[in-house]
């Protein structure tokens, strides 16, 4: 069975992205959420996941902006 990766399942970044950030209280403003959207994630949905998580984490706000994403 092939699961294709995450930048061939872009529908998905949203509501994933959403959810992690939800564990941590957090909610994600639209241009970050367009953001992630435009990333590859060749590290697949635990790329995105720790991405949301460190910034999550990082972020003095409730809500994460697009300045909050932190990729590394």
């Amino acid at each position: 069975v092939r699961i294709p990766p995450l930048r061939e399942r872009r529908d998905e970044i949203i509501p994933l992205a959403v959810s992690f950030a939800k564990k941590y209280g957090k909610t994600i403003s639209k241009d970050a959420l367009a953001f992630l959207e435009t990333l590859n994630w060749e590290g697949n949905i635990r790329e995105l996941k720790f991405c949301v998580e460190r910034s999550a984490l990082l972020c003095d706000e409730k809500t994460i902006s697009r300045d909050d994403i932190v990729l590394e």
